[in-house]
Formats: C-alpha cells, sequence, structure tokens
C-alpha cells in the first residue's frame, strides 16, 4: 500500500486539489481572456472552469506513470484502488465546491475532464494523456465560445443547470471509468 501511495503521489495530489479548489473559490466569477475563432474576438472564459484542468493533470499523470508490468503480477486490486482515488477526488470537488457560485460546474468540468483522462491513460498511455484535458478545454474556448451562446458541445462553459452538460460530462467519466476499469493503463 505504502508503495501504491509513493508511486500515485496522493500526498501531492490532494495537496494540488486543495490548492485547486481554494483557488477556485477565490477566483470567484472572475474571467480569463482567450481567443475564439468563432467570433474573432478574445472571450472571457471563467477561470474557476479551467483550473479543473490542474488537479486533473496530476492525477493522470500519476495513473499514466504507473509500473504497469510490475503491477499487473500484484497481490492488490491496484486498478481498483486508483478508480477509488478518482472516486475520492470527484467526491471532495463535489463537497467542497457546494458554497461556490460556480462550484457545480467546477465539479462538472472536473468530472468530464477526469473520465477523459481516464479513456487517454487506456488510448494514448500517461505522457499523452495529460495533454487530453488541456487541450480539450484550448479547443472548446477556440471552437466552442461565442459571443452570444456557446454550442451545445462546449459543456465546460456551459451553466451548471444545464442537463446536456451534465450529460457529456458523465457520459466521459462513465467511459474513462469503464476502459480503465477493463484494460487499465497503456504501457508494459
Amino acid at each position: 500500500m505504502i508503495h501504491w501511495i509513493k508511486i500515485r503521489r496522493v500526498v501531492r495530489l490532494c495537496a494540488v486539489l486543495a490548492l485547486t479548489l481554494g483557488g477556485t473559490a477565490l477566483a470567484g466569477t472572475a474571467s480569463v481572456p482567450l481567443p475564439s475563432l468563432t467570433s474573432g474576438a478574445l472571450l472571457g472564459a471563467p477561470l474557476a472552469l479551467i483550473l479543473p484542468v490542474v488537479p486533473v493533470t496530476f492525477i493522470v499523470a500519476a495513473l499514466g506513470d504507473a509500473p504497469v508490468p510490475q503491477e499487473r503480477t500484484a497481490t492488490r486490486a491496484v486498478r481498483l484502488l486508483d478508480l477509488l482515488l478518482v472516486a475520492g477526488a470527484v467526491a471532495v470537488t463535489l463537497v467542497c465546491s457546494a458554497a461556490h457560485p460556480l462550484g457545480l460546474a467546477v465539479a462538472r468540468d472536473l468530472i468530464g475532464y477526469l473520465g477523459a483522462g481516464l479513456a487517454g491513460v487506456v488510448l494514448l498511455g500517461g505522457h499523452a494523456a495529460q495533454a487530453l484535458p488541456s487541450g480539450m478545454v484550448f479547443g472548446y474556448c477556440l471552437v466552442g465560445l461565442g459571443a452570444q451562446a456557446h454550442a451545445w458541445w462546449a459543456w465546460p462553459f456551459a451553466p451548471a443547470d444545464a442537463p446536456v452538460s451534465w450529460l457529456c460530462a458523465s457520459s466521459l467519466l462513465v467511459a474513462g471509468w469503464a476502459a480503465y476499469a477493463r484494460w487499465g493503463p497503456r504501457g508494459g
């Protein structure tokens, strides 16, 4: 168990998640100007909706850097521990984000990015999967944000009460969770 905690950098992940949740609370509804190809201008994207990429990147890196051949022969259910780590990150984010004005949207974004990251660890491997959530955010900003409205598939920037955004995020998490549970990280 100590080996798993060290390899997955659990203490660092907890610190990064706590700092990110604190950062989203401090950011409030502040916006960051990001380019949009659809409107041809810089549009403000809420900083609190971009910050969930940080802990997801750390989690994906920890899962993707696993010594796969050694873990395949482990007596403990390593994939189950990994998925419990992901579930813990989601639960902590849901609980801690409840008081924030964009809290549910922050939790939804973390859920979706984690799902994409889990699928990326299975399909692409650890290093490429780390770039996937960040690439998603900037891709959504470039073509999904509009001056008047957002595209339906740009779920990370939709209001927290938009059912389609929750459907997209939860579908990503379920798909990533199932892929990781079935095949585990790519490597070895």
